[in-house]
């Protein structure tokens, strides 16, 4: 199922949530939000919609490591001399190419969750070091691997447990947990041929 599918489900879900109790308005919008992200979280492990926004400064840095490699490559040709110019030339074109295939989403993708962990523990906010864990970790799986199970949905609810308690907001970890069940369930044979192992790795039986 599509990303755009699978957000549109998470704010559905976060929607009937803030209808059902007495929300104040910030509860609210703190209910959407939360849901509408969570159904898009599993899809960490892959090319999706909230991997791209987490990653969004890719282009920012390959274009540093182009400006700095044509700066190199100007520089070596203009004032180096023989071998000089030849690895100036040659350290310049490699900022132009190395960092594409280097620095692929995937690995951007690592270096973000390294960073909210790194955050979360300076300034002691656990669900920013849960979630970086969790991104990190997702980084390097599968598709509809672990972050499509049980076990990731567990994780992911202490994640929003925690986030509920620094926010003080009533609301946020129901939303949090019901938008992120709501994607296994939409990836589930009854709705997408290739289904889910929720049970992994204990069992791997597709439902």
């Amino acid at each position: 199922m599509r990303g755009s599918s699978h957000l549109i489900i998470g704010t559905a879900c976060g929607v009937a949530i803030s209808q059902v109790g007495d929300f104040t308005s910030n509860e609210t919008i703190a209910i959407v939000a939360t849901s509408a992200i969570a159904g898009l979280v599993p899809d960490l492990d892959t090319n999706g919609k909230l991997r791209n926004k987490l990653t969004f400064y890719r282009t920012l840095i390959y274009s540093l490591f182009t400006l700095v490699g044509l700066a190199i490559m100007g520089y070596a040709f203009w004032k180096g001399v023989g071998y000089q110019q030849w690895i100036g030339g040659t350290l310049g074109f490699s900022l132009l190419i190395l960092p594409r295939i280097v620095l692929t989403p995937k690995v951007l993708l690592f270096v973000t969750g390294v960073a909210f962990i790194i955050a979360g523990f300076t300034i002691e906010e656990w669900w920013l070091l849960g979630f970086g864990l969790y991104t990190a970790i997702a980084s390097q799986l599968s598709h509809r691997g672990l972050t499509h199970s049980v076990l990731g949905l567990v994780a992911f609810g202490w994640i929003v447990f925690e986030l509920e308690k620094s926010l003080g907001l009533q609301g946020v970890m129901l939303s949090g947990v019901i938008g992120y069940l709501s994607h296994l369930i939409a990836d589930m044979r009854l709705f997408n041929k290739k289904g889910v192992r929720l049970f992994q790795p204990f069992n791997k039986k597709e439902l």
